[in-house]
């Protein structure tokens, strides 16, 4: 179910899309986390066990449900 349906985004920074992808690398990997369509943080971490949350706290968060967005460190610095 996509809880955004219906939905009127209306102002800037209203909604965050994030989604992050692992690049491989020769004994592990970068976490590179996109946010919308225009980066807004640069950066590079060796690790994913920290959270990640650009420009302040938006209205809604929506991400797929992977580890990274499900974890305690991630929801608890989006939902304050």
């Amino acid at each position: 179910m996509y809880l955004l349906r219906g939905v009127k985004i209306d102002r800037a920074n209203q909604v965050f899309a994030l989604d992050t992808t692992y690049i491989p690398m020769v004994r592990s990997f970068v976490y590179l986390t996109a946010v919308g369509r225009i980066p807004v943080s640069r950066g590079c971490r060796l690790g994913a066990e920290r959270s990640f949350c650009p420009l302040g706290l938006p209205d809604i968060v929506n991400t797929d449900q992977g580890s990274q967005f499900t974890a305690g460190a991630f929801t608890g610095a989006v939902l304050g």
